[in-house]
């Protein structure tokens, strides 16, 4: 008699299990978060090679940063997801050359590190990923701008 009864609740955890791993299987994939892309926009006043002729400034120093950012979406370009974190990147080199009193950037590069240790550098968006996660280091040169002569 109990082996019938263990048999029953047996057969009842069975279904139970079953019904569910279907109602978590279906959940689960309805709730998968959307892969949002908060837009970048590159900063003024940061500049990839020299600025404009007339725009003069004092050079402060090198400032780096490294920008993190997750590439396991199918909704995204890999070339327009580097972009769009090289426009951070850019924008934290900013943040980093106004503590160190600086208004400006200059000769901004991004630059990729090689399996051999060496390091290179290119005047544009480079990155390198990883699998799941992504990643552009940047450096630049921070600069406080001098104010604008005046045409006569």
């Amino acid at each position: 008699m109990n082996t019938q009864r263990f048999a029953r609740q047996g057969s009842a955890i069975a279904r139970f299990g079953a019904v569910a791993a279907c109602v978590l299987g279906l959940a689960g994939c309805a709730s998968l978060p959307q892969a949002d892309l908060k837009r970048f926009e590159w900063p003024q006043d940061v500049y990839l090679g020299s600025p404009p002729a007339e725009r003069e400034y004092e050079v402060l120093g090198q400032v780096r940063t490294k920008v993190d950012y997750p590439t396991l979406t199918a909704e995204h370009d890999d070339r327009k997801l580097c972009k769009n974190y090289f426009n951070k990147a850019a924008q934290d080199l900013l943040k980093r050359a106004q503590k160190a009193g600086g208004n400006g950037v200059v000769d901004v590069k991004s630059v990729v590190f090689l399996a051999n240790g060496r390091t290179e550098t290119y005047p544009r968006a480079e990155c390198v990923d990883e699998g799941d996660e992504g990643q552009v280091a940047a450096t630049g040169i921070a600069v406080r701008w001098k104010p604008l002569k005046k045409k006569d």
